[in-house]
């Protein structure tokens, strides 16, 4: 039983889809995505702003606001155990002790009229019952372990009191308050500046490996993923397009999607080329739903059958898989 469960999926969410209401009618925010993190794992999801990374996570941990959008469809489990259809209040026992989140803005994430100390306190209190002063003494040892100095004296501080890149490490102390087998990390390095970015990602990986913790990283930085990650899912328009290791994602993108965003980059690193390369037209507006592949109407590579045939993600090779009838392969291995 043991064995197996080391060889299992520590988490594996199944045909997860998610509607929001718009004007009294449920329109699909996220369709069929699905994925699996081995224990030690990291797994990233990017893609560009609005194609469902960070509702693909809310989903997970079941913070889809009531009255703004629901879970229509698919399952999470953890350690083989079916969660998403756990009364709330089960779930919530789970939640922050097994999976723990960061959100997205450090900025705002925070309560600003409780002092940090507070907040940490809440969380151990709340799972663990711990009496007030193990609480003190465990919360500066959680800030200690992000890297804040004078964890005593900060105990006290209020957010506006510190600067972006030590809020984002207080988020980090919470979420690891009750030290987690999943850590959900989305956008951790949105609004910091580029040194400070780097530190948070060392950090991150730092308190990865020394706890043991399997990670979702959500990004639209390719940077961060090629840092980080393990695997990768690349999204669009609320699906995934494209799954595989990272390795084989950087050396060999088979959606034409997964290329663009390759070449948005790569042309930076070319001084002869002044201008940034794009992907043409616009993404599917929300609840737009038309024939063939989502991604057709900016498909340099599109064929009669992409506009009206949806394509299935399959596996194209080594588990690589793809969401396109004509997969882009590199030259080098006999492709078009």
């Amino acid at each position: 039983m043991l064995d197996s469960l080391k060889n299992s999926p520590l988490l594996q969410v199944k045909n997860l889809t998610t509607s929001f209401f718009i004007q009294g009618r449920p329109v699909k925010v996220i369709e069929d995505v699905s994925f699996e993190i081995m224990r030690g794992e990291t797994l990233g999801i990017i893609g560009e702003s609005g194609c469902g990374k960070t509702v693909t996570s809310l989903s997970v941990m079941r913070l889809i606001p009531k009255g703004l959008g629901e879970i229509q469809a698919g399952s999470v489990s953890l350690r083989e155990r079916e969660i998403s259809s756990l009364p709330i209040d089960e779930f919530r026992k789970i939640r922050g002790r097994d999976i723990a989140m960061i959100f997205q803005d450090p900025m705002t994430s925070l309560n600003p009229v409780l002092s940090i100390g507070d907040q940490i306190k809440e969380t151990l209190r709340n799972h663990n019952r711990y009496d007030s002063k193990e609480a003190v003494k465990m919360t500066e040892e959680l800030l200690i372990e992000v890297g804040i100095s004078d964890s005593r004296s900060r105990l006290g501080n209020y957010p506006h009191q510190l600067s972006g890149g030590m809020k984002q490490r207080v988020m980090i102390a919470i979420a690891l308050a009750l030290r987690p087998s999943i850590l959900i990390a989305d956008e951790p390095t949105t609004a910091l500046d580029v040194t400070i970015q780097a530190q948070i990602l060392q950090l991150l990986k730092r308190l990865k490996e020394e706890h043991q913790m399997s990670m979702l990283m959500i990004t639209h930085d390719l940077g961060v993923v090629a840092q980080t990650c393990d695997k990768v899912l690349v999204m669009y328009a609320g699906k995934v397009v494209e799954s595989s290791f990272v390795n084989d994602l950087f050396g060999n993108p088979m959606h034409p999607y997964t290329l663009g965003l390759m070449k948005s980059i790569l042309s930076i690193m070319e001084p002869e080329n002044h201008r940034l390369y794009t992907i043409e037209g616009l993404v599917p507006e929300l609840g737009e739903h038309k024939k063939g592949c989502s991604f057709s109407n900016r498909c340099l590579y599109k064929q009669n059958r992409c506009m009206e045939e949806t394509p299935e993600l399959r596996v194209v090779c080594n588990g690589h898989q793809v969401a396109c009838h004509y997969p882009v392969m590199d030259e080098k291995k006999g492709v078009r």
